[in-house]
């Protein structure tokens, strides 16, 4: 339309890459004459078109789908405020439309950069809590309410038989709007996991006791102590003892979630090894990576007893503001269930499609 792109060629008579004729500043100006705008209020409009066909043509030589739609939509809104404007001056052809010109070139950079934001992929953060209900349960709470996202909670159920105020911790758990319940085991393990492990049949009856006792609804679990994955086909740190007690509980029914990034923490006076801009960190480095079980979703753990004392080092909200200003999507791990389980049914379609050919 503004332009055209040739193949010049070389010295040996063969044609060199495609190379892209610039489009003719005067044609760019001839347009924006029939806007009737002074030459000085030109240079917005006309610098929004010229750059977005330019860019255009260049981007389509790097065979990159995501820099051709950014260059494509460039090329349109410079083509719309072009319409707009010249629609605005024929309605009312005493408009002053220098005004016109700047509104519209703001509302349409700020499409731009909406539209170039939803091309990125979206950062998914799994808040995982194990053992609760413990000490610093009404703050974790209280913050999950207010902040208003969701949350996967591991509980115990020996923590809940101790006292009282620990069962009404759990009910107020129960009742959070923003909270999903999970098995942990009943006993975790009585903190001796290697003899825990020893009999798989009895950690399976544990994590069924857990399960009934506390009424959980979904058959998702974390064995105490052992970062281990089982979710369908897909399994991770599978050579560690456990392993034979995760398959007996994924064989009935039950999800085997690890995690990705742990806040860890000294467990003589419970403050937190790393800091939350640390932690944060941590959890952007490996977003993107192969190294998370499902790239660009993050399960990151928290334990309980963290929140016993609190200090400004330990956070939750602070850390979940700053993870909101990541552009962070908080999703539940049943969620993660789902997707695990889609992307799993998809890849048995495609397998079945090809040995029926």
């Amino acid at each position: 339309m503004f332009g055209s792109t040739k193949k010049k060629p070389t010295a040996t008579g063969k044609k060199s890459e495609t190379q892209t004729a610039c489009l003719p500043k005067y044609t760019v100006n001839c347009l924006l004459h029939h806007l009737l705008i002074p030459k000085s209020r030109k240079s917005c409009l006309q610098n929004v078109i010229y750059f977005g066909y330019i860019q255009k043509n260049r981007l389509t030589f790097k065979n990159s789908q995501i820099m051709m739609k950014q260059a494509k939509i460039l090329f349109l809104i410079g083509m719309i405020l072009f319409i707009n404007i010249r629609s605005t001056k024929e309605k009312n052809p005493n408009t002053d439309l220098s005004a016109a010109l700047v509104f519209d070139s703001v509302r349409m950079v700020d499409l731009f950069k909406k539209y170039e934001a939803s091309l990125k992929p979206r950062k998914y953060i799994y808040l995982t809590i194990d053992d609760a209900p413990l000490n610093g349960s009404a703050y974790i709470d209280s913050i999950i309410s207010v902040e208003k996202v969701k949350t996967s909670l591991f509980v115990v159920g020996s923590h809940i038989k101790e006292s009282k105020r620990l069962l009404k911790s759990y009910e107020s758990f129960r009742q959070n709007p923003y909270i999903e319940i999970y098995n942990h085991s009943y006993s975790h393990a009585n903190n001796r996991y290697a003899d825990f492990y020893k009999n798989p049949n009895s950690v399976y009856l544990d994590f069924e006791r857990n399960q009934s006792e506390l009424n959980i609804s979904r058959k998702i679990a974390r064995l105490p102590g052992r970062d281990l994955w089982m979710l369908g086909d897909r399994k991770k740190n599978v050579r560690q003892t456990g392993t034979t007690a995760a398959e007996l509980l994924a064989k009935n029914g039950y999800d085997i979630f690890g995690w990705d990034v742990e806040w860890n923490f000294d467990p003589t006076d419970l403050t937190p090894k790393q800091s939350i801009d640390e932690l944060i960190a941590e959890i952007e480095d490996l977003c993107h990576s192969s190294i998370a079980f499902t790239p660009n979703h993050i399960v990151l753990l928290i334990h309980n007893q963290m929140f016993g004392k609190l200090t400004t080092k330990n956070s939750l909200q602070e850390l979940i503001e700053k993870l909101k200003d990541s552009n962070y999507s908080f999703e539940y791990l049943s969620s993660y269930s789902k997707l695990t389980n889609s992307h799993h049914k998809k890849d048995t379609l495609q397998t079945a499609a090809s040995m029926s050919r």
